[in-house]
């Protein structure tokens, strides 16, 4: 039986999947936004908002930052950050579970327009 050398194959797998030197910058991530977000008929901070909710909710529709940590992100104080969620969540765009003593969880909801 033939030995093979998985090591090698992976390296090769590795290499094949590497990005371009001028797109290494998209090596930490990306987020892809639903043009009916883009488009929707709500303020860029909320939109911006949105947006780093669905960084956090990867391939799980849900996700639980805290409000200061979304704060930090998005340089924006804390009541600027409660305000454009209680707006995502009046638009239906977002769903809020509020947890005693720990950060709510947010789901974020299929957004048909209007």
């Amino acid at each position: 039986m033939d030995h093979i050398d998985l090591s090698e194959q992976l390296n090769k797998l590795r290499d094949m999947l590497r990005l371009p030197k001028e797109m290494r910058w998209m090596e930490n991530g990306f987020t892809i936004v639903p043009n009916s977000i883009i488009n929707a008929n709500i303020t860029k901070e909320s939109k911006l908002l949105y947006i780093v909710l669905l960084m956090f909710a990867f391939k799980k529709g849900n996700c639980f930052p805290s409000v200061k940590t979304l704060g930090i992100i998005l340089s924006a104080n804390e009541r600027t950050i409660r305000r454009n969620l209680k707006k995502l969540k009046e638009e239906k765009l977002i769903k809020v579970e509020h947890r005693n003593g720990k950060s709510s969880i947010y789901t974020l909801v299929e957004y048909i327009p209007k």
